[in-house]
């Protein structure tokens, strides 16, 4: 199994709570990191906004490190799009090419996806359509 199978059955298994932790947070962009075993670690949005979010680097580290000491391990960053599809925005792609590597999960109006900044740009690795 491939590394974009594993990211198509970790949504596929967490889409309801996925679902349910977005609903909590509308009309503000839901952020969190996912785990390998698939749990779903809160985030705080700082900017507290529907169209951005922002996480400080030592909250960051801090949710790794809490997470590892359950024996777990970080796979995703993860946020929601309320009122947009799942498709990067411009502020994501830049998050997305400092941190080149990193998986980022959207939840937008029309599915949640699997992103990755791969040779110079975004790369598409997962979906699960809504409905």
């Amino acid at each position: 199994m491939g590394r974009n199978d594993l990211y198509l059955l970790l949504l596929q298994l967490i889409y309801d709570d996925l679902g349910a932790y977005v609903e909590k947070h509308i009309p503000q962009e839901a952020v969190a990191m996912l785990t390998s075993k698939g749990r779903i670690h809160p985030l705080i949005n700082q900017r507290r906004s529907n169209h951005e979010f922002m996480v400080s680097t030592v909250l960051v580290a801090e949710a790794i490190e809490e997470i590892s000491s359950r024996g777990d391990s970080a796979v995703a960053i993860f946020h929601s799009h309320p009122s947009r599809p799942a498709k990067p925005s411009g502020a994501d792609k830049r998050m997305m090419e400092e941190a080149e590597g990193t998986v980022f999960a959207i939840w937008g109006t029309d599915r949640v996806a699997c992103f990755v900044w791969e040779d110079s740009g975004v790369k598409e690795i997962a979906e699960v359509a809504h409905g």
